[in-house]
């Protein structure tokens, strides 16, 4: 009965949508969404590696490939596990083939514009910076919460495909920075263990 209630809530929310559609938004939003397909994050991804890796942080890049590659195998899988069809009661200005839950583009780009956002800003985290740091995070969310809401303007995915996508993202990319924090850590409080045992 719940998952009645929800699925009528998402039809209901969906077809709201539509009526906003003029020709000028469609070609607004479809550029929009652009910005969190597999292409567009993959070739964002492996530019800024790149670049982390010219700038020898490369625990910074590793983190990076790690978490958007790690995202991309887990929503494949979601949706593989849940077989959710796209959505039907409204017409697709885009077109979706594959299936709809969780949202593709909502955790890619999650995953990727916050993970970059995190490295990024690491050299920022002591004050006063702390503001700056805040708020790149912000703009970070801001850009992901656009990009995700146009996959319901364009008809091809549930409200609900787009908010498990967007929190699944945001765990997903929290989970990598505390594991990468802690192995960060680990290693100067070893260095200074063997620098101690040397001296004595």
């Amino acid at each position: 009965m719940m998952l009645k209630g929800i699925q009528s809530l998402d039809e209901t929310i969906l077809i709201i949508v539509s009526h906003f559609r003029t020709p000028g938004m469609d070609a607004a939003v479809t550029s929009m969404t652009a910005l969190g397909s597999f292409t567009v994050l993959t070739t964002f991804t492996l530019m800024a590696a790149a670049i982390l890796f010219r700038m020898r942080r490369r625990r910074d890049a590793w983190q990076l490939l790690a978490v958007n590659a790690t995202g991309a195998v887990l929503g494949r899988a979601l949706k593989l596990i849940f077989l959710r069809v796209r959505p039907t009661v409204v017409t697709h200005v885009v077109v979706a083939t594959d299936y709809s839950f969780p949202s593709g583009h909502a955790l890619a780009s999650v995953v990727f514009y916050f993970s970059l956002t995190l490295v990024l800003c690491r050299p920022l985290q002591a004050p006063p910076t702390r503001n700056t740091r805040t708020v790149i995070l912000l703009l970070a969310g801001t850009l992901t919460s656009l990009i995700s809401l146009t996959r319901i303007y364009l008809g091809v995915h549930y409200p609900t495909d787009i908010l498990c996508g967007f929190l699944l993202g945001l765990g997903w990319t929290w989970g990598f920075e505390t594991l990468f924090s802690l192995k960060s850590v680990k290693r100067p409080t070893s260095l200074s263990t063997d620098c101690a045992s040397t001296r004595s």
